[in-house]
């Protein structure tokens, strides 16, 4: 099975928006923002916290 996701540096109410749509195309949203209260980090299916120019805290 093949898993299809995205990734959002920032997880404001852009991102957010996008989730929806990526969710219902079943598509997992991994966000990067720099707090757990941002909007997309709530529909997220995975988050990082970390500034959004921090590479480091970038998953693999």
């Amino acid at each position: 099975m093949v898993v299809k996701r995205v990734g959002v540096i920032g997880g404001g109410q852009l991102a957010w928006m996008m989730g929806l749509e990526a969710t219902a195309l079943g598509i997992d949203l991994i966000v990067q923002a720099e707090s757990e209260t941002e909007p997309a980090v709530k529909i997220a299916k995975q988050f990082v916290i970390g500034n959004v120019d921090d590479a480091i805290a970038l998953p693999n």
